[in-house]
């Protein structure tokens, strides 16, 4: 096989898997929170946008965005590996997910790692995001 054959079949390969991530995560309760990649699997913290005492609100630009109340330094001192015990939360490539409650979008902030379809795909089920409710943002210089 060619090598652009072999491209070209991978990359059909994970749109078939994007698209049975998007109908599989369909119904379910789409959330918020910040992750890392570690070992090429997402990690991370999960919160429901709509519980208020998990959550804070703050309106940007006229927008209501809805956020995880902790950070990624609050959570990586829960969740960290132990063989990460001694590195900082800056060590891995991280992102963070807010809820645009104007527009009802999900606003996806993170390291440009994450900018492929097998990335993305990784964090739209790890958060029950379907592709149509996100905002992708790889530019904001605190996450590169």
């Amino acid at each position: 096989m060619k090598y652009e054959e072999i491209k070209m079949k991978s990359f059909i390969e994970l749109l078939k898997k994007d698209i049975q991530v998007s109908e599989i995560n369909e119904g379910k309760q789409p959330l918020i929170g910040v992750f890392w990649l570690y070992n090429d699997e997402i990690i991370g913290d999960t919160r429901d946008p709509n519980l208020s005492d998990e959550t804070v609100s703050q309106v940007i630009d006229d927008k209501k965005i809805v956020s995880g109340r902790f950070t990624h330094y609050d959570i990586w001192k829960k969740i960290k590996p132990e063989e990460l015990k001694s590195k900082d939360y800056l060590f891995l490539p991280r992102g963070r997910i807010v809820s645009n409650d104007t527009n009802f979008k999900f606003i996806v902030f993170a390291n440009k790692i994450f900018d492929d379809m097998k990335h993305r795909t990784m964090i739209k089920k790890y958060y029950n995001l379907s592709e149509k409710d996100i905002i992708w943002n790889f530019k904001e210089l605190h996450y590169n």
